[in-house]
């Protein structure tokens, strides 16, 4: 790490300044470039740690996995601790991907919003603003309902096809189930709440 080095040579430069030249400013400088540097150490240390404690986490997963693998493939402990890891995998993978479409639509909403609001204070300052303004009313309205409408299709066709079916789901997977119905009832309140302050202008 350049921060180890910078501070090795800058307290050989303090040694020298103390035991060779007696210069005070350079004392000064040099013991100042120090400290800073160690405090930038502070910081560097920590996350060097927590990336060794990562790689020997999975260094320790590996090793054991790589057992269990040449030992009995009977082992239904294993097999099921493996299931319950890669659901967990799942589970988070979904909800990653769920963060990144809101935080899409959110980037896309607000420049549609923002595009909208524009037109609005175009209309407002026409000499037809009322016309205007009512057909811009008019169609954001009819543009809305019709996502809500299909973002209630969406909901509806999800709670149908992960509605459970006898089959036994382990929590992770009624986790998983749940997360994307709350994705799509969560896009389709976002609407209804955009509908309404559109119909309150």
């Amino acid at each position: 790490m350049d921060a180890f080095a910078n501070l090795s040579h800058t307290i050989a430069e303090l040694k020298e300044a103390l035991a060779v030249r007696g210069d005070e400013r350079a004392v000064a400088l040099a013991r100042a470039r120090a400290e800073a540097l160690a405090a930038q150490l502070g910081p560097m240390l920590e996350v060097a740690e927590a990336l060794a404690r990562n790689e020997l986490a999975v260094a320790v997963a590996r090793a054991a996995h790589e057992r269990s693998a040449v030992s009995d493939a009977s082992h239904t402990a294993f097999e099921v601790t493996l299931r319950g890891e890669r659901l967990r995998a799942e589970v988070a993978e979904s909800q990653r991907k769920t963060l990144e479409q809101q935080l899409a639509k959110l980037r896309s909403t607000s420049v549609s919003r923002v595009e909208a609001l524009e037109e609005e204070v175009e209309a407002l300052l026409s000499p037809l603003r009322g016309e205007v303004a009512k057909s811009l009313y008019e169609a954001r309205r009819q543009s809305l309902t019709a996502e809500i409408e299909a973002a209630k299709a969406q909901r509806e066709r999800l709670e149908v096809l992960l509605k459970p079916s006898g089959t036994v789901m382990s929590e992770i997977e009624c986790a998983r189930d749940a997360s994307l119905i709350d994705a799509a009832l969560e896009r389709e309140t976002e609407l209804a709440e955009r509908l309404a302050e559109t119909q309150a202008r």
